[in-house]
């Protein structure tokens, strides 16, 4: 049960850092020139307006849903010492916000 509570509390800190993280880098993206590099991923990522292919749905679900159900396993497997737990929380926030902002560098434009 111990486990389910601390998946459950990594989950919903992963889905609000993960929220926050897009936002935040979507805002600094407007202020940047991106992309920062160039990348074969161009494409219209619009879905009601154009054509995307499954790659593009498989790639926009893992954006959205993949560092939840990251923070989620890392919850269940972090029922150790606290100090266990400091530090998967932080090498987990730094890896959200650094997600988002490659994608935003490499894609966003």
């Amino acid at each position: 049960m111990k486990r389910v509570a601390w998946s459950i509390a990594y989950l919903c800190i992963g889905a609000v850092l993960s929220w926050q993280s897009a936002v935040w880098i979507s805002r600094l993206s407007r202020r940047l020139s991106w992309p920062l590099f160039n990348t074969r991923w161009h494409d219209c990522w619009d879905i009601e307006h154009c054509d995307v292919s499954a790659f593009g749905y498989a790639f926009i679900v893992a954006f959205v849903f993949a560092p939840c159900i990251v923070w989620a396993l890392a919850g269940f497997k972090a029922t150790g010492r606290a100090l266990s737990r400091t530090w998967t929380a932080l090498m987990l926030t730094i890896g959200t916000v650094c997600f988002y902002l490659v994608f935003y560098a490499a894609v966003w434009r």
